[in-house]
């Protein structure tokens, strides 16, 4: 179960420690019990369903193992894992804290690499300076690493971005076989942060397009040793802060290009081992091709939500504009969320809400009446239904034809295949979400 989870092969993971769990059930026997339910909630964590990891975590801890440090070392630091995920991090260091008091020696340095991840994530600096200092330097060179990119980590939470720049940048040329890309491109994106805390915007961007410039090469694939040590990596942050420091160096037309393709890697990362899918499917457009398929009267509007800012762009056939909305990424969801109850329900509040997101996520944009919106959501946003928005006390129905695409460059692709429907044609689509 164990090696197939490293492997990234969590469906048979599931199999084997189901199995296990079966055979230990049927005799009864609690040494067997433990560790299934343990391999499970591992298997789980990988694969990012954590609330069954929690809860067979949780099961491994009722049983008695014959050695309790090879369960309840690991199904504690499931819990951390969890928690970390879920951004409860002080929970989590209790958790990892219990973990590393039941660890064997061989697994604990995994637990401390956790428990100085989420001490850093928590502000606790001088803990994670004080685990780190204990770890050493590693023989397993990835392992080594992943702690280097973790202690520069820890000098950006320490207000030190030019020793964090620096590590960031030794960890750039480093080899490491078919992974290279991979850590160069986080290394990268190292590089970016620092910049940014050092207010070198330009030097900032820079550093982004060369941790961009890995993304396409490195495959969606999974890494254990970053889960095992607490690194929940995520390739879109990448792609988040390169819009961000290309907006924030008034490059409209780079942070839309980088959204669009974050929008195809976050395709090809929803379908990898779902069969194939070609290039067209995933193609980016560049922006002097979209231009040439929007009519005068057309606007493609795309939204980017940020951690701290909704991103949008207004592209015409001649220009690009760009607005930041200040809404961050949690309260954008709070707000769709609050406007879908209140129409599924029925609330007589419905409009006051349609108008509240009309004029935040609309009104900024200056679209002029009787212009055709293309609309590119991002996030939450894809659940919003824009044409129910209001602006200035009008459905935006009423002033305006909207469509809506999950990317620009799937917009196009659609447009070029000059595809001819009846204007008496009425269809519904009733679409199987797995």
């Amino acid at each position: 179960a164990l090696a197939l989870a490293d492997a990234g092969e969590f469906r048979q993971g599931v199999r084997a420690a189901s199995k296990a769990l079966h055979l230990g059930n049927v005799t009864r026997d609690p040494n067997l019990q433990a560790f299934a339910n343990r391999d499970l909630a591992i298997v789980y964590s990988y694969s990012g369903q954590l609330d069954k990891a929690e809860e067979f975590a949780r099961e491994a801890l009722r049983y008695p193992a014959r050695d309790p440090k090879l369960v309840v070392g690991p199904a504690n630091k499931v819990m951390g894992d969890v928690q970390t995920r879920r951004g409860d991090f002080t929970g989590a260091v209790v958790s990892y804290d219990l973990a590393l008091a039941n660890s064997s020696a061989r697994y604990a340095p995994l637990v401390q690499a956790s428990l100085a991840n989420v001490l850093i994530d928590a502000g606790d600096t001088a803990r994670a300076e004080k685990l780190l200092s204990e770890l050493g330097t590693p023989k397993d060179a990835a392992f080594a690493a992943q702690l280097d990119r973790t202690r520069a980590r820890l000098l950006l939470a320490q207000k030190q971005p030019q020793k964090a720049r620096d590590l960031y940048r030794q960890l750039t040329t480093r080899s490491f076989g078919t992974d290279t890309g991979y850590y160069r491109m986080w290394a990268w994106d190292g590089v970016a942060q620092s910049e940014a805390a050092l207010g070198n915007r330009q030097a900032a961007a820079d550093a982004a397009q060369q941790a961009l410039a890995d993304v396409d090469s490195v495959r969606a694939r999974f890494r254990s040793e970053e889960f095992k040590m607490g690194l929940f990596s995520d390739v879109q942050t990448i792609f988040d802060r390169a819009i961000a420091l290309y907006s924030d160096v008034d490059q409209p037309a780079q942070a839309f290009g980088v959204s669009e393709r974050s929008r195809s890697r976050a395709l090809l990362d929803a379908v990898r081992g779902r069969g194939k899918v070609s290039a067209m499917e995933v193609a980016t457009v560049d922006l002097p091709t979209l231009q040439k398929t929007l009519a005068a009267d057309e606007r493609i509007v795309q939204f980017h939500s940020l951690p701290d800012r909704l991103q949008v762009w207004v592209v015409s056939s001649s220009d690009i504009r760009t607005q930041a909305i200040a809404i961050e990424r949690e309260e954008l969801n709070d707000l769709v969320e609050v406007f879908r109850n209140s129409v599924v329900r029925g609330r007589r509040n419905a409009i006051t809400n349609a108008d509240k997101l009309g004029a935040a996520l609309v009104g900024p944009l200056g679209l002029q009446a009787g212009q055709r919106l293309i609309v590119v959501p991002h996030g939450a946003l894809h659940y919003l239904p824009f044409q129910a928005l209001r602006v200035d006390g009008r459905y935006l129905i009423e002033t305006h034809p909207v469509s809506v695409a999950p990317s620009a460059s799937i917009a196009t692709q659609l447009a070029q295949r000059n595809t001819q429907v009846s204007d008496t044609l009425l269809a519904f689509g009733n679409p199987r979400i797995a």
